[in-house]
């Protein structure tokens, strides 16, 4: 949810700029199919922007309000979260229920709410159009529908069909072939993906004026084409004072009189524009670079979660714990969700481990041989693996920069959690059974198994065996392994089980 809005936010930015380019560079040209394909095209790109994020080892000054931006959207607010304190105990895997934030949501809920309207608007118009076209009577000209209608209502296009006042089809002829140039350009195909790239930015001042723009470009197109077949420029442009005033009735189509009447006489009066301008559309590539570094993210170069298991596993050897009398572990916790805790604290990022850990670093150089101070990491099932050993690549830096063994004690992920009502759930593991109208289990609670066996077992006689497929993660513990076995045995009594174990890959 909060990502989402941070890549509107983004592809905002990309489409603002973008916008602002081709008003001061492009905009007066007379490259008018050129700007076209440009428009569409420069608007996908800026779509597809904010998909890719440059990174940096360090994060600038530029890039400074758009990091404390995104960190206030992905803000999340923590409950109270268990940690163990002592030596003796195991580090057990917390799982917390977190609030939603608010922020976010409300400004999601106000964004669905306005792509609603945007798409009842569209399907209004688009009502309005086809109910003109069905109650009328058509005929096939030149490749095209026309719909011709007994009063004076503007004449426009929609892909290929031609809406047009009578009198108008009898006494000018130019309308005609205008609206005829806007289906032969698929100037429609442009107007419904503006619909689209509109209803995902109805927010976005900016969309609107390209979609304005893009407009115009489909009418400079169509009168430059017009004037192309011979028609006397002269006369189309009185035409056009003449049929100046009248609404615009329908969004989705483009009509005769939709765009101002000053820009598109002086555009069919103004000297073509040099070829060589054309490649001013080139300076959008240097633009859109410095754009990307707004959002650059700062890069994470860590080795593998098995690399950190292994090294920390060989400096805990390295320490003499014979003279230990209390022990005490101070535990990340890092759920299903990614977030990280710490002393019933959260951690946004692995750049605030250092501060975090601070003062156990100072405990620890403070504590006699007798006392042991160490650092606790678990992780669950479904965690980024590689944001873990972000993590952990943190706490072996704070350590080594304090000339300290580093005691870090990874405890893996068990699999199987329970929830606020003490019922377990299995992940990782997956039963089958040979009864086609039994679904296979995964991530299931015992409850869930039984009842999948009573369903498996309902046909069978005594002495029928039933056959189990039973998968699990390659890292799962053998103790849930063991559990879940232990419960179909029991399950199936007194009918024999054959297990069929397989390894699931992660």
């Amino acid at each position: 949810m909060s990502y989402f809005l941070i890549y509107l936010l983004k592809s905002t930015v990309y489409l603002g700029l973008f916008y602002a380019f081709f008003l001061i560079t492009m905009r007066g040209t007379t490259f008018f199919r050129l700007n076209r394909w440009m428009l569409l095209l420069g608007s996908v790109v800026c779509m597809l922007l904010p998909c890719y994020t440059l990174t940096v080892e360090e994060v600038e000054g530029m890039q400074l309000p758009m990091q404390v931006l995104d960190e206030i959207l992905v803000l999340r607010t923590p409950e109270e979260v268990q940690t163990d304190s002592t030596l003796e105990l195991p580090i057990q895997e917390v799982r917390t229920s977190v609030s939603a934030p608010i922020l976010p949501m409300a400004l999601l809920g106000i964004y669905l709410l306005g792509v609603l309207i945007y798409l009842a608007m569209v399907v209004r118009s688009f009502k309005e159009v086809w109910k003109l076209i069905v109650t009328h009577p058509k005929q096939w000209k030149d490749g095209c529908w026309l719909v011709i209608l007994p009063d004076k209502t503007p004449s426009f296009s929609w892909s290929n069909y031609i809406i047009i006042s009578e009198e108008d089809y009898r006494n000018y002829p130019q309308m005609l072939v205008h609206e005829r140039m806007h289906y032969l350009c698929r100037h429609s195909y442009d107007i419904l993906f503006m619909t689209f790239v509109h209803a995902l930015h109805w927010f976005n001042p900016m969309v609107w004026l390209i979609r304005t723009e893009l407009k115009q470009l489909h009418e400079f197109e169509a009168d430059e084409k017009v004037i192309s077949q011979g028609i006397d420029a002269t006369q189309y442009q009185i035409l056009l004072v003449k049929k100046a005033v009248g609404p615009k009735l329908y969004t989705i189509a483009n009509g005769f009189n939709h765009t101002k009447l000053k820009k598109r006489i002086t555009m069919m009066i103004q000297e073509k524009s040099n070829g060589w301008e054309r490649l001013k559309w080139l300076i959008a590539v240097p633009v859109v670079t410095g754009a990307m570094l707004l959002f650059t993210e700062v890069e994470e170069q860590t080795e593998s979660l098995a690399y950190y298991k292994e090294y920390f596993k060989s400096e805990i050897k390295k320490y003499d714990f014979s003279k230990v009398r209390d022990g005490f572990v101070h535990s990340f916790i890092m759920d299903n969700d990614n977030m990280v805790y710490f002393k019933d604290k959260s951690i946004q990022s692995p750049k605030d481990v250092k501060n975090a850990i601070g003062d156990v670093l100072y405990l620890i150089e403070q504590s006699t041989e007798e006392e042991m101070h160490c650092i606790g990491f678990s992780y669950e099932a479904h965690t980024d693996k590689t944001l873990a050993s972000s993590y952990l690549n943190e706490i072996k830096e704070a350590y080594e920069e304090n000339n300290l063994t580093p005691l870090v004690f990874i405890n893996e992920p068990s699999y199987a959690h329970a929830n606020e009502e003490g019922i377990k759930r299995y992940y990782g593991i997956e039963i089958s059974f040979n009864d086609p109208k039994t679904r296979p289990l995964k991530n299931f609670t015992a409850q869930e198994l039984t009842d999948a066996v009573k369903q498996a077992t309902h046909s069978l006689n005594q002495d029928e065996y039933v056959r189990i497929g039973f998968r699990a993660t390659k890292d799962q513990k053998m103790e849930n392994v063991n559990e879940v076995r232990r419960l179909l045995r029991d399950l199936y009594k007194p009918q024999q089980v054959i297990f069929s174990q397989t390894v699931l890959k992660d």
